[in-house]
Parts: structure tokens; C-alpha cells; sequence
């Protein structure tokens, strides 16, 4: 009988419920059953992440995005890499995401910001303008361009931009 659905559900009841270890417990159960669902997959990479067992998601999301390769799959591998300071491995998944769609809104900010913990503020200051031309009633990409103008030393300019990302907010 397919027993995917009623497991499924069990697994996000049993998450809302703030009982990670049972859902995981159901999650494993169904990986072995369907291993090469993507649906199964991601319900698996989120239990393993609720109990703590980033390690394990990492393999799960990487499966994943081998998998279907989508654009969303490579976003979350990377959150997940950078859980677990794998910044390269970060920065590799957000480039395939982007690859995938290079007008990924999600995996711009975010690669963005690796950016900035890189300390590379000139790439994070293309990156955000970059955003601005992507969503430009959004304050996010003012928000960054503000904070690697900071990290530069230029403070009028941070200011100028960060006046731009909170005028947005209104």
C-alpha cells in the first residue's frame, strides 16, 4: 500500500508538534521506502535539521538537488552548508541555483551576504545593485549596498543607501 502520503503528514505533524525526533524517525522509515522521491528528500532534510543532524542534511539536500536539479534545492543546500560553515560548498550551490536562473532573487541576497562574511565588499556592492535592478521596491538590496559601502570605510555613501533601504520599508 503506498504509504507515502499518510508518512508525509505524520512527518509535519509531528514537527508542528515540536517532536523532531519522531518525525525523523517516520522520515528515515520513508527514505528507505521511496529513496528517490524529491518529496521524501525534503521532508528527511527538514527532520534531520529539526533534530540537530545538520550533517546528515547536507547529504540529503545534496541528494536532492542531484536529483532535481532546481534552483530551490540548490537555495536550501546551501542554507544547509552554511549551517555547517561550509562556505564554499555554500558558494558553489547558490552559483548552480543561479545558473539554474539567474534572476533568483532568493540566492542573490544570499550570496550577497557569503560576500560580506567573506569580507568581499566590492563583489557584495555588484551583488546588491544587482538586486535593486531585480526588486527595486524592495529595501534588501539597499540594505546590503549600505553594508559593504560600510565595510569599505565610505560612510556617506552606507548612509545614502541605508536612507534608501529604510524609505523602502514604509
Amino acid at each position: 500500500p503506498d504509504v507515502m502520503q499518510p508518512g508525509l503528514y505524520l512527518v509535519k505533524l509531528h514537527l508542528s508538534n515540536k517532536d523532531p525526533l519522531k518525525a525523523l524517525a517516520v522520515a528515515n522509515d520513508l527514505s528507505m521506502r521511496f529513496a528517490d522521491s524529491p518529496t521524501v528528500l525534503e521532508v528527511l532534510g527538514t527532520a534531520q535539521l529539526a533534530s540537530g543532524e545538520t550533517n546528515s542534511a547536507v547529504r540529503t539536500y545534496q541528494r536532492l538537488a542531484e536529483l532535481r536539479r532546481a534552483p530551490n534545492n540548490y537555495l536550501q543546500l546551501a542554507k544547509v552548508r552554511m549551517e555547517v560553515k561550509d562556505l564554499g560548498g555554500a558558494r558553489l550551490a547558490l552559483g548552480e541555483a543561479l545558473r539554474l536562473n539567474p534572476e533568483f532573487l532568493q540566492a542573490k541576497q544570499l550570496l550577497t551576504v557569503l560576500e560580506l562574511r567573506d569580507r568581499n565588499a566590492n563583489e557584495a556592492l555588484v551583488l546588491a545593485w544587482d538586486l535593486q535592478r531585480m526588486d527595486p521596491e524592495g529595501s534588501e538590496g539597499y540594505a546590503l549596498e549600505g553594508a559593504a559601502y560600510a565595510m569599505l570605510g565610505q560612510t556617506a555613501n552606507a548612509m545614502a543607501a541605508y536612507e534608501r533601504a529604510y524609505k523602502k520599508r514604509k
